[in-house]
């Protein structure tokens, strides 16, 4: 995406909050030349779109490329992705355990307890860890109950990750130390 300013053309608006990457403006009669070439009604139409999808993805156009898209490159698709990801982390709580059966508090969900309510809960393993079984849940008054079991020289056992060689930085973990693994947490009141 560009910028509409001085690099683009002699013709621009930069004092509309409403694009605050500049704007085209219309010549100042159908034979002049002291405006952009098309209609700036069409034109800021257009930039406004993808203007605001970079903002309402990253808060601002700072980052803009200054390059005009491409299939291999483009801001516009990079600003959908981004806004597409920030609705998907909205959606699941993601907890961080070394634990087989760890215990996730009512807290550490966003959450109150209702003992009047039936919980549905989703949990998953966010990155890639082996042969996991889907894991088992149960919701208690004291928080999430999770069982993560895996299967392991072909017997089905709780879950247990060591350091391995080259996973960490020599000195911040130690060898065989547990290690910690992501889990993505969706709960429901049903």
């Amino acid at each position: 995406m560009i910028k509409i300013d001085s690099t683009y053309s002699n013709y621009f608006d930069n004092t509309d909050p409403a694009y605050p990457g500049g704007k085209a403006i219309d010549a100042s009669t159908d034979e002049g030349i002291d405006g952009t070439p098309y209609r700036a009604l069409w034109m800021n139409d257009m930039i406004g779109a993808r203007q605001a999808l970079f903002v309402a993805a990253f808060g601002d156009i700072d980052e803009v490329s200054g390059n005009p898209d491409s299939v291999d490159d483009s801001d516009v698709l990079k600003a959908v992705l981004q806004l597409i990801e920030n609705k998907l982390l909205g959606c699941f709580i993601r907890v961080e355990t070394d634990e087989a059966e760890p215990l996730i508090p009512w807290a550490d969900l966003h959450r109150t307890y209702n003992s009047n309510v039936t919980y549905l809960v989703y949990a998953v393993m966010a990155d890639d860890t082996g042969d996991v079984l889907p894991i088992r849940t149960r919701v208690d008054v004291d928080g999430l109950h999770l069982v993560i079991r895996e299967i392991k020289d072909g017997q089905v056992q709780n879950i247990s990750r060591a350091v391995k060689w080259g996973t960490f930085k020599f000195g911040e973990k130690k060898w065989g130390e547990a290690v910690p693994f992501k889990i993505n947490i969706i709960i429901k009141e049903a």
